[in-house]
């Protein structure tokens, strides 16, 4: 009769031996070869899409129209896409990149934190105001947006984040500065923001409640109602920034000369 095993007889099986480092290193070049090609190719698929937008003036599309203009399958956008509102999410994303990038140019030069503050609220309307960016794309993205609120929300607030972030730091200065009101710097921008995307909207596909659209000049004026500082809130916050200026001097002693 064969003697049953007991746990300490059966052998216990060896680790793994880990891989070696090359292999991993292969393996990491790879799969970071993959992710640029993919990033790429995405973005060709961004990029097609606003041009055939637009080349028709600002007309909706399909998908088989981007993969026809691309001599691709639909098969080969839906490995990057998983539908059209997808696609439509990125091109807005896009749009919101370019315009993040052309306004921090613009405020850069700006050294006042009020100035920077103004530069940023009209620059983001000017364009839409003057016709510059009634483009075809920024038409039918208009369009779309209350559609996509809804099916992809939180897609939408992600492309705003960088610009709500920047728009908050600006906030934040001036209101260090004595120049605006403002308690919580992120809603604060969040309410300009809102102000500028509804101004834009109405330059881009009208207004039924007025003709013609609101001025850049007069939202500033209208915004600034509600977070200027008075003249005498103004005298108040020049007092206490002369009254800092005194007490770091008293405290810091002379300055010894070179």
């Amino acid at each position: 009769m064969t003697p049953k095993k007991t746990e300490k007889d059966v052998p216990v099986g060896k680790e793994p031996a880990a891989a070696p480092a090359w292999r991993n290193r292969a393996v990491e070049r790879s799969l970071e070869r993959s992710r640029v090609e993919a990033e790429r190719r995405s973005a060709r698929f961004v990029d097609t899409a606003l041009e055939l937008v637009e080349e028709t003036g600002g007309k909706d599309f399909t998908v088989q129209d981007v993969v026809d203009k691309m001599r691709v399958s639909t098969r080969t956008f839906y490995q990057y896409f998983s539908g059209k509102d997808e696609l439509l999410v990125a091109m807005f994303e896009e749009a919101q990149r370019h315009q993040n990038k052309e306004l921090r140019r613009m405020v850069a030069v700006e050294p006042d934190p009020f100035a920077r503050l103004q530069t940023f609220v009209l620059g983001s309307l000017q364009r839409a105001h003057d016709g510059r960016g009634q483009s075809g794309s920024s038409r039918l993205l208009v369009q779309q947006y209350f559609r996509l609120q809804q099916s992809h929300p939180d897609e939408l607030s992600h492309s705003y984040k960088a610009l709500v972030t920047y728009l908050s730091e600006i906030v934040a200065d001036a209101a260090a500065a004595g120049r605006i009101r403002s308690v919580d710097h992120e809603r604060t921008a969040a309410i300009l923001l809102q102000m500028i995307t509804t101004a834009n909207q109405a330059s881009i596909i009208g207004s039924p409640l007025m003709d013609p659209p609101l001025s850049p000049a007069e939202v500033w004026e209208f915004c600034l109602s509600g977070i200027g500082m008075d003249s005498a809130g103004r005298e108040s916050a020049d007092r206490e920034a002369a009254s800092d200026r005194h007490d770091l001097a008293a405290t810091s002693g002379p300055v010894a000369a070179p």
